[in-house]
């Protein structure tokens, strides 16, 4: 006996079987038992998620002799065994992808012009409609428009934005949704009975329905191929990860706590034997993620999350701040790394960074960080004295003269020498202050994409480091200047042109890299070249000289 794979075996026959599109079964069911069918329907989704298991049980709902009292199919008659053994006569199924020209869709009204064989309708599905061409799609507008009264059209697209605006104003569109994880997951267990299949643990189930991604398809197919890897009818995590190509979740464990624990190499060691295990790196890059996304959402229970901590008392005590930056470092390095010509490298690279965080973003934790940073701890516990106290301190050559004004770019300088991390946070606000010799109110802008800048600094004990320094540099009466926080939108941004230190300087670095380009474009040798070569220069790579 042939076999049949599980996505075919089990597709589902009926309304009641779909999974996940329960807005969809329902309101078709409702369509045919108020008899208001429409000539035209457009099914948009993703792959996997039902949209031509719909269109076939909609089209033998709509032909059934004997539909129940729910919009059934009975699945006994002629017309439903007919669509089901793919043998009828008044259903079209038809490729898009390989059917696309006019002469294909030309031939596809003539036929529909006659009269079912049986049944009152003619059900044409066309698959992957967005692979038409345009003017196979002209050809079919008139008929779209104006069917005969005995001619359904079901077009199903994993793109609907490639169709014309003419096809869709001439349709009932229907979006697909992403079928959620917990249905895969319920789906799954119930084939797995079905077939007798068994899983040494409910993460197996989580992994598989994670990689099917939202697609009952994809999610089926993959229990295919691990139950291929399998020697028996129970299947074990560890066979679940070699199929699927994943790394092993101890593994993944011990990186999250190296990492955490600031290990750098220990945390290039444990991704250097994952590697030699052929992991794919992107595989790896989403275990990663999904391990400090659960660690961010169960912050507040170090009891979930301490078997990813390097120790309990490490659990308990992890700052929501830093695992968000580690999270979102990874998260936009990781894209970068995938797309480098050394994904390898560029991987081991983030790691380090992230393991190296603290001289990044100026967490204070150690000892040693503390010692180095007395100047900052014995203003917190004194009221600081005039300007001159804390800048007395500091090198003679980079202090400010008593007598030039004190800017904002001069404290920036200065708070380098002091918190680097602070500092290096700050120079992603932008200054809406105006400009003075003693800034007593100081206003500082973030958008929406510097908030973990603008979450960092509003740490209690972050801020009051802030303000102590600030009020060093910046004297006054009081305390110092008051400093606020405020979020912009990017329109504002623009509008009043705010500009971070840290964009002033890249887009400096920017302009002098296109003036550089400009000029080794118009250098006379290269003209030379291009003219002997017919050619011209694509693209020209400046080394950091």
């Amino acid at each position: 006996m042939v076999y049949q794979v599980l996505a075919r075996k089990w597709r589902p026959k009926t309304f009641n079987e779909v999974i996940g599109q329960d807005h969809i079964a329902r309101t078709l069911q409702n369509s045919i038992l108020k008899q208001k069918i429409a000539h035209a329907y457009l099914f948009a989704g993703t792959r996997g998620v039902g949209k031509t298991t719909i269109a076939r049980i909609f089209a033998k709902a709509i032909r059934c002799e004997n539909i129940d009292e729910e919009g059934n199919p009975c699945l006994e008659c002629s017309s439903c065994q007919g669509i089901d053994q793919s043998n009828a006569l008044d259903y079209v199924e038809i490729d898009g992808a390989s059917n696309n020209s006019v002469d294909n869709i030309r031939e596809l009204i003539e036929n529909a012009q006659y009269l079912p064989s049986s049944g009152k309708y003619k059900v044409y599905v066309v698959d992957e409609v967005h692979m038409l061409s345009t003017s196979a799609f002209n050809a079919l507008l008139k008929t779209l428009e104006e069917p005969p009264a005995h001619v359904i059209f079901i077009f199903a697209t994993t793109d609907p934005h490639k169709l014309l605006g003419t096809v869709l104003s001439r349709c009932q569109r229907f979006d697909f949704k992403h079928v959620s994880e917990e249905l895969l997951i319920e789906h799954s267990k119930k084939i797995a009975a079905l077939e007798n299949i068994s899983f040494e643990s409910e993460d197996s189930l989580k992994l598989l329905a994670r990689q099917g991604n939202g697609s009952v398809r994809d999610t089926l197919s993959l229990m295919d191929q691990t139950l291929s890897l399998s020697a028996g009818g129970s299947i074990s995590e560890e066979t679940v990860l070699q199929s699927l190509g994943l790394a092993r979740a101890d593994s993944v464990k011990e990186l999250v706590s190296c990492l955490l624990a600031e290990n750098e190499k220990e945390a290039l060691k444990v991704f250097d034997e994952i590697s030699m295990d052929n992991v794919e790196l992107e595989k790896l890059s989403n275990q990663l993620l999904d391990k400090l996304f659960f660690i961010i959402e169960n912050i507040d229970n170090p009891e979930a999350i301490k078997d990813l901590a390097p120790s309990e008392e490490a659990a308990a005590s992890l700052n929501p701040a830093e695992v968000m930056w580690m999270y979102e470092v990874l998260l936009k390095d990781i894209e970068w790394a995938l797309q480098s010509f050394d994904p390898l490298r560029t991987m081991r690279f983030s790691l380090l960074k992230v393991c190296k965080r603290e001289s990044i973003v100026g967490e204070v934790k150690s000892d040693s960080k503390k010692k180095s940073n007395h100047n900052v701890n014995a203003a917190l516990e004194k009221k600081p004295e005039p300007a001159a106290s804390l800048q007395d301190s500091a090198p003679k050559p980079n202090s400010p003269k008593k007598e030039e004004p004190k800017t904002w770019e001069g404290f920036l300088k200065s708070l380098y020498k002091e918190n680097s991390g602070i500092a290096m946070n700050l120079e992603r606000a932008r200054l809406m202050t105006k400009p003075a010799r003693n800034m007593e109110n100081i206003l500082l802008a973030f958008t929406e994409e510097d908030k973990i800048f603008y979450d960092f600094l509003n740490q209690p004990e972050n801020l009051k480091k802030l303000r102590v320094l600030a009020g060093a540099y910046f004297p006054g009466e009081g305390d110092g200047p008051s400093l606020t926080f405020k979020f912009i939108d990017q329109e504002t941004k623009e509008k009043e042109n705010l500009h971070s230190n840290v964009e002033l300087e890249e887009k400096k670095i920017s302009d002098l890299k296109l003036s550089k380009e400009k000029e080794l474009r118009a250098n006379k040798f290269i003209k030379e070249a291009e003219t002997l070569f017919s050619g011209e220069v694509s693209k020209i790579i400046l080394n950091e000289d």
